[in-house]
């Protein structure tokens, strides 16, 4: 198996100094045939409450947006198309709006530099196809759309209120489900030294697994990589860096899709990054990490501590109990994990081993 590269770029990207939404495909190779069509099974269907109901085919179901009018295709799941089938009809001229509803994590940095501020998750509704994405009362227009015949590329989307999005092709090599979403805002005068603010909301999302698509054996295990970051990103005179540190190390996962309680093989996660030299204990399986739907949430709360003196970057026993996720793909083939502290974030990305 690959080894995921998930040290933190995905979220730094994301903080305030970017003015961009991205919905990065991180999966590759294939077709949507090839991602989607299930293999004889020896046993009946089970309907499991931990993942998603099937749509049917991309787009043979459709309602009507009361926000902004326009008909859409509800959110595709695992069964419906693959990551390749989703970012084609995005990309058709005279294609069909699809819905997706996302949960994210915000950071904000207010004017003059007073450091990014995590302020918890949220979800955000977008509407996408024929060159637009609705999102928020706002409509972005495609003012790019450089696309290879491999698919990589990038739809790039202007609002109208100093706001950006980006939507990036399959990146071949990692999760094949999986896509990323950025947003961010500039508020205030960008000609004025220090007198802006912005407003980023970041998140890894997907194609959700459904109990259609759902594999034979119920007990699941999952491989990857966890992150965890911290800090303001403020300069620290005493320590001559930005207060921003990365740490990142292997994980390992359990997950039954009858109960759809997700846990960690370990009971605490210790990591010391070799290259960063910061030191993570996260204790993960506190926070009664449950999937309903292919969505994960927590039902208690976690915690986290860090250490990066280099960085200026110390904290004990941050609580986490804003998580959120997914399980995704043909088969469950990934799971994603996002959790928010009051000073960072953990991420943990992960493919199906059994």
């Amino acid at each position: 198996m690959k080894q995921l590269d998930t040290r933190g770029r995905w979220l730094r990207s994301a903080l305030p100094h970017f003015l961009a939404v991205a919905l990065v495909a991180c999966g590759g190779g294939g077709s949507p045939d090839t991602q989607t069509q299930a293999a004889p099974r020896s046993t009946p269907v089970t309907v499991y409450a931990s993942l998603a109901d099937p749509a049917g085919d991309l787009c043979a179901k459709r309602e009507t947006s009361a926000d902004f009018g326009v008909e859409y295709c509800i959110e595709p799941t695992s069964s419906s198309a693959g990551v390749d089938g989703l970012w084609a009809e995005l990309q058709k001229p005279a294609g069909n709006f699809i819905k997706l509803t996302i949960t994210g994590m915000n950071v904000n940095q207010p004017p003059g530099g007073a450091g990014d501020q995590y302020q918890g998750l949220s979800s955000r509704t977008f509407y996408a196809g024929q060159g637009l994405i609705h999102q928020g009362g706002e409509t972005y227009h495609a003012v790019a759309m450089p696309v290879t015949p491999s698919g990589v590329g990038d739809l790039v989307y202007a609002g109208a209120t100093q706001t950006m999005l980006k939507i990036s092709g399959v990146n071949p090599g990692a999760q094949e489900s999986v896509l990323q979403a950025y947003w961010t805002r500039t508020i205030g005068d960008i000609s004025i030294p220090g007198g802006v603010e912005l407003d980023t909301w970041a998140s890894f999302f997907g194609i959700r697994t459904d109990w259609m698509d759902a594999p034979e054996n119920p007990d699941l295990v999952f491989s990857g990589s966890i992150v965890v970051a911290a800090g303001d990103n403020t300069y620290q005179e005493d320590v001559k860096a930005q207060r921003f540190s990365t740490a990142s190390c292997p994980i390992t996962l359990q997950m039954n899709l009858v109960s759809g309680e997700i846990r960690t093989m370990q009971p605490v996660v210790e990591c010391a990054d070799a290259d960063t030299g910061a030191v993570f204990v996260a204790d993960i399986n506190s926070a009664k990490l449950i999937s309903k739907g292919a969505r994960i949430q927590a039902t208690k709360t976690g915690s986290v501590s860090y250490a990066d003196s280099s960085k200026g970057v110390v904290f004990e026993g941050e609580a986490l109990s804003q998580v959120s996720g997914g399980v995704y793909g043909h088969g469950a083939h990934d799971l994603v994990i996002h959790g928010v502290t009051s000073q960072g974030y953990i991420l943990i990305q992960a493919i199906k081993t059994n």
